[in-house]
């Protein structure tokens, strides 16, 4: 077979694949009647155009003038958007090597290896992008209509700034395999993408913590500091700002950047992507071996023993890292707002208490799906001598350490400061822990670990009643570092949503009776389902 021939053929391949995970996301697995699923789309979509109005249409009252105290915001803006598309491509790159699916059966076959590479780079660019046009779609409408069609041109700026992003992800993940091997690039791959995602925004509010300008970055791009700083508007510096408002010249510069960056890199590195996705499966197969360790047998606490089990499969896990590693970075500007502020009058509790209940939230959220519904031994967990109580609290007390490891630096540091602070952040990040985890009791079901990534596709609802619940606790713990009493609000709407979970998932009633049953040796065909 030809190149050309193949090319097609892979590329009709990898269409009917994506339009099978949109739909998958859509409708969560489910089959769900199409004028349901076009009636939510279309409401998230009004609600989106909504807030972007309320966002845009202040700064346009006047008229949107592109000088410097335009173009340093939306400059900034747009590196946070390269920022976040390369993260996403370099986590991409690094999964077609290792997860490959059906790429092995691609290669064994008469197709160029060559067609079957190429098109796989130019469908994470295309995904990429695709996902980032989906969450500035409203912002983009709206700046259209209100300052001009020209606008319109970032639905182009976007593609091309994806295909560059994955033009450096293929040349990042390719020396990285160069320099650390097969074995040790999964893991530095998933580092450096969350370094790379998460770098921008925490940096430019850790530099807005330490100039002072509080937490908003739009105060810190509008400082005196940074517009001193900043380029001419004339410069070219400002061209890849000046394509999303339709400037001809910009936006070809821009659109044919990136596509010679993409061409280039499937043109030169096809044939070492297909010869590293090689690599990595051989690598992936290798077994450790034991290195002439002696391995003593103990008999120890069966609940310790399975609370450590949890522990060790959450440290080896090879994408765990790339989908928490990025909310523990969202730390470092609380824990720089309590550095600045030691010994000041200030309450630093009304910002660090929300973002951390929403960190610990989150993190605590999948770390509870990777332990409950990720278990890849059902069976074997069911079969031991243990009553499925004590399993659960088992599970449950390792997800809690987890998360406090990485939440009790931060509250320690706030107690040095403010007491009171402090306690409010422990018993919020408590509360929005176990109302995370209990959410997921009561929505579990059996999934394997390799879709920690799409967890929220499972249940629709879980999802939001997880983001919802962590929203409503951040919003009361500030408002409680406070001392208002207006915190009663939130929290009673965080009960409201958990009290809707329970009523609406199907392992609600049995995840409590099977909590409070540990110690007691109730068998586990009691809490069978129906």
């Amino acid at each position: 077979m030809r190149g050309g021939p193949d090319l097609r053929l892979i590329a009709a391949h990898e269409l009917r694949l994506a339009w099978r995970d949109l739909h998958a996301m859509l409708t969560a697995r489910r089959r769900w009647k199409t004028r349901i699923v076009v009636f939510w789309l279309t409401l998230a979509i009004a609600f989106a155009h909504l807030v972007a109005w309320c966002i845009i249409e202040p700064a346009s009252r006047d008229g949107l003038v592109l000088d410097r105290a335009v173009l340093v915001p939306l400059g900034g803006s747009l590196v946070l958007t390269f920022a976040v598309m390369l993260s996403q491509a370099i986590e991409q790159v690094t999964r077609v090597f290792y997860a490959r699916g059906d790429l092995d059966l691609l290669l064994s076959s008469p197709v160029d290896a060559g067609a079957v590479s190429a098109v796989r780079i130019g469908a994470i660019a295309l995904t990429s992008g695709g996902m980032m046009m989906l969450a500035a779609a409203a912002f983009i409408n709206v700046m259209a209509a209100l300052n001009g069609v020209s606008w319109l041109a970032a639905y182009l700026v976007l593609p091309a700034l994806s295909m560059a992003s994955t033009a450096l992800a293929v040349l990042v993940a390719c020396f990285l395999f160069g320099a650390f091997g097969a074995r040790r690039t999964r893991l530095i791959a998933q580092i450096v993408a969350a370094v790379i995602g998460a770098a921008f925004i925490v940096g430019v509010n850790l530099a807005a913590v330490l100039s002072m300008q509080g937490y908003s970055r739009v105060r810190f791009f509008r400082s005196d500091g940074v517009m001193a700083l900043a380029p001419g508007e004339s410069s070219l510096f400002w061209w890849p700002v000046r394509a999303l408002a339709g400037e001809t010249a910009p936006l070809l510069t821009v659109i044919v950047a990136g596509t010679l960056m993409l061409a280039g890199v499937i043109v030169f590195m096809h044939r070492r992507f297909a010869s590293i996705v090689l690599a990595a499966s051989a690598a992936s197969r290798m077994q450790r071996g034991t290195g002439g360790r002696r391995h003593r047998f103990a008999v120890d606490n069966p609940t310790r023993t399975l609370r450590q089990k949890e522990w060790l499969l959450l440290l080896r896990d090879p994408w765990l890292v790339s989908q928490s590693l990025m909310q523990i970075f969202y730390l470092i500007p609380p824990a720089a707002i309590l550095w600045t502020q030691f010994g000041s009058g200030g309450n630093p509790g009304i910002l660090v208490v929300p973002v951390l209940v929403m960190a610990t939230g989150q993190l605590a959220g999948g770390l509870a799906w990777l332990t409950v519904s990720g278990e890849d031994a059902p069976d074997l967990i069911a079969s031991a001598p243990l009553a499925p109580g004590r399993i659960l609290r088992a599970k449950v007390e390792a997800v809690a350490g987890a998360v406090g490891l990485v939440a009790l630096p931060v509250i320690i540091l706030l107690a040095v400061h403010s007491p009171h602070s402090a306690a409010v952040a422990l018993v919020t990040v408590m509360i929005a822990c176990a109302a995370a985890t209990a959410i997921q009791l009561w929505f579990r079901g059996q999934a394997r670990r390799s879709h920690f990534r799409h967890r929220q596709t499972t249940s629709r609802i879980a999802a939001l009643c997880e983001a919802g619940v962590t929203i409503s606790l951040a919003g009361a713990g500030g408002l409680w570092a406070f001392g208002s009493l207006l915190a009663l609000l939130p929290a009673l709407l965080a009960a409201g949503i958990m009290l809707m979970a329970w009523r609406l998932g199907p392992g609600g009633d049995t995840g409590c009776r099977m909590y409070r049953a540990a110690g007691r040796g109730v068998p586990a065909r009691r809490f069978a389902p129906a």
